[in-house]
Order: C-alpha cells, then structure tokens, then sequence
C-alpha cells in the first residue's frame, strides 16, 4: 500500500463506505448474535431493551471504524486488501462484543443471586422457591403465609349465596344475588363473603341479615358517616362502655353498646377494624387492633367485656375483620416480631393473631369473617400509614343497632 497522499479520492472513498458498510453489517450480525443472548437472560428483568441498543451501537462503531480504517491506503483498495481490512475488523468487532458482553453478563448473573422476597416469588408463580425462604426467615405456618400472600394481589372471589345467578363480566367472575355484588376473601379456611356497595363501604352478609343491625367498612372513597361515638384510640386493650352517648368519650381502643340508635366507630390505616355484634342480645362492639393492641388482647378483651357487661355468650357473636395490612406487606424488627413469638425480622399476619384471640375466648371460627384486602397492597381503595406515611388518611368502620 502507498502513501495517503497519492491516493485518488473518489474511489477510496467507494472503497471505504463499501467496506465500511460491510464491516457494520458484520458487526451489527455478531452484536445481534451476543444481545439476542443477553436479550433472553434478561427477559425476566425487562431489560431486552438493551440488547437492541447494544446491537445498534456495535453496528454504528463497525461503521465508522470500517470507512476509517479503508480510507488509509494510498491507492484504490484491491480486492485482497478489502478481505484483509474486511477480516481485521470483524475479528476486532467479535472481541469488542465479547468484552461488552463479559459485564452484562456478570451484571445479569449477580442479578440473579440477590434473594427475592417471598411476595415477589408468589407473584410470579414461584410458590416452591417462596416456601424455601419463608422458611428460611422462620415462617412457622407457611402455607398460611402463602395463602395472606395470594389473596393480598388476587381479585376477591365468591362463595355463592342461596339463589344467586353466575355471570361473567371481563376480567374478572362474579355472583349476582338479590342484594348485591357478593366478594369472596380465598385466603381463610372458611372463606366469608364481603361485598362493597354503591357508597364504597364493604359489608358482611351475614351482618347485614341482622335486621337491627347497621354496619360497615369504609375505604378511601366512602363520606364519613354522621354522628358517631368514637375513642382517641391509643392502641391500647381498654375498653369504653358508650351507654348510648355520642362524640368522642375520652381513650381506648374498643367502644361497646346495646343502646338503640347507637353507632360506634373506630379508624384505621393499616390495623385492624373488628365489629363484633351479639345476634341474641343486640349489643355490639367496635375494636381497633394494632399490633400493641394485639399483643395487649384487645380483641380477646373486648369479648369479654361484653360478656361481662351485657351477659353475652360468645357462641351467639358474629365478627367481623375488615381491610387491614396484610402479612404479605407487614415485615417487622425483631424486638416486635418477639411479640409474636418469631425470632429477627419477620412477616407478622395481624388478621390471624386477631382471630386466635377471638376463637380463644369461645367465638365459632364459622362466625369470624375476615376480610383479607391488604391496605397497603390497594392504594385504589384504602389508606396505609406504612405506605403513605404521615399522609395517609384514615377509613372509618363503624357498628350501631338501630332505633
């Protein structure tokens, strides 16, 4: 080859963009081949993209290194000179794929290896590897932590009530009974059935068959109700006797009543909401629980303070659990977890240790209906102090027997 200077311009720069060109093309092939790879591993991480830049920008580099490296002999380039040039730098461009496939792949091995929690494992269907970690962190019943976990990101499904017709709307199965669109809660052993109406407050069906009895959970987008009898609640077990008096009555955490026209109310963001409403003696009780409240036996206390107050056998009581953060999003420290005999950081299901108290004091399980919609899952419909932080709102669910 010659000197630069003695080349003539117009068919070196044919040569050059011929070349050149080629080079790109066998460039953008090999980088094609390596992102493809790459492509497939990070599928699961969405992060293919990638790959389609990865192969552009190889291609573009084969571009202009080709039309740099053709533009260098003096004279028209020869058809060996073209092949050599050709050879040199698909040669050079698979090496530089290569080393920029080496970090993608180490970044995408060492993605790989960072443990996932258990809920990301049951959203994708993982449920062997999801039971291998909730074991790992001490989960004690795993079944029943996978089950909290299911029923917190599965649509609520239905148990059907006596008379109800089956239609299917897109996207989702529902029961059309006489009163009204039934929601089914999967996760418990004896699935209750919730339904919200046109107010957006969730009911209990068998609640709602009491005829003395009015009753409800709010949510986000439900008004609060008139005249109610609330608590400065204090996560606490004490308990306020209303005596049929309206406004707030001072601490506590649960407020009981048999008097006509009463409506009893507590708020929540992430606790628990328990109604619990004596069927025989028409007395009823609103309950906040927390964790405190949990491990303090406010919903064990409560029972008993009907009992002791208004002579109630608790055979007779219905309770209701409504929205509250479940187990798939409620991770604790230590010193809480403790309290509920798990050992580090641990997933505390509140529902549960709610409704062990309450089956402890003598409630049939078939009469506690748990409501299973995780607070903090469904930003649409409830407010959650662990998500939202000092933001959030609060829900009011309230128990009264009517005048």
């Amino acid at each position: 080859m010659k000197i630069a200077g003695r080349m003539k311009i117009a068919p070196a720069l044919a040569h050059a963009a011929i070349s050149g060109g080629l080079g790109g093309l066998l460039l953008g092939f090999d980088g094609a081949v390596v992102s493809g790879a790459t492509s497939g591993l990070t599928r699961a991480y969405h992060l293919s993209p990638a790959g389609l830049g990865f192969t552009v920008s190889i291609a573009l580099w084969g571009a202009v290194a080709g039309a740099l490296l053709a533009g260098i002999p003096g004279d028209p380039i020869g058809r060996r000179d073209t092949l050599r040039i050709l050879a040199v730098l698909y040669l050079a461009g698979a090496l530089g794929c290569l080393l920029a496939a080496l970090p993608a792949a180490l970044f995408l091995a060492l993605l790989a290896a960072i443990p996932r929690g258990p809920r990301w494992l049951v959203e994708k269907g993982r449920l062997a590897e999801a039971r291998a970690v909730l074991a790992a962190i001490g989960e004690t019943n795993t079944e029943a932590a996978l089950d909290s976990m299911r029923a917190a990101r599965e649509p609520a499904r239905v148990q059907p009530a006596a008379g109800a017709r089956r239609r299917t709307i897109p996207g989702r199965q529902i029961l059309f009974s006489s009163r009204a669109v039934i929601l089914e809660c999967g996760a418990s052993a004896v699935p209750p059935m919730f339904r919200k109406d046109s107010h957006h407050i969730y009911r209990v069906p068998e609640l709602e068959a009491l005829p003395w009895l009015a009753h409800g959970f709010g949510t986000r987008l439900s008004a609060i109700p008139a005249d109610l009898t609330t608590v400065k609640q204090i996560h606490s077990a004490d308990c306020v006797f209303a005596e049929g008096r309206r406004g707030n009555l001072g601490q506590g955490d649960a407020l009981l009543d048999n008097t006509p026209g009463s409506a009893l109310a507590v708020k929540t963001a992430d606790c628990v909401p328990i109604l619990l409403a004596d069927e025989r003696l028409r007395a009823v009780a609103a309950v906040h629980a927390g964790w405190r409240g949990a491990v303090a036996g406010i919903a064990r206390r409560a029972v008993e303070s009907l009992v002791e107050r208004f002579g109630t056998n608790p055979a007779d009581l219905h309770a209701a659990l409504g929205p509250a953060i479940g187990q798939c999003c409620y991770e604790v420290g230590p010193e809480v977890a403790a309290h509920f005999g798990r050992a580090g950081r641990a997933h505390i299901d509140l529902l549960e240790a709610n409704r062990a108290q309450l089956r402890s004091v003598g409630i049939p399980a078939n009469r506690i209906y748990p409501a299973c919609l995780c607070t903090m899952c469904r930003a649409d419909e409830f407010h959650s102090y662990r998500r939202d932080k000092e933001a959030a709102g609060r829900m009011y669910s309230f128990i009264g027997v009517l005048a």
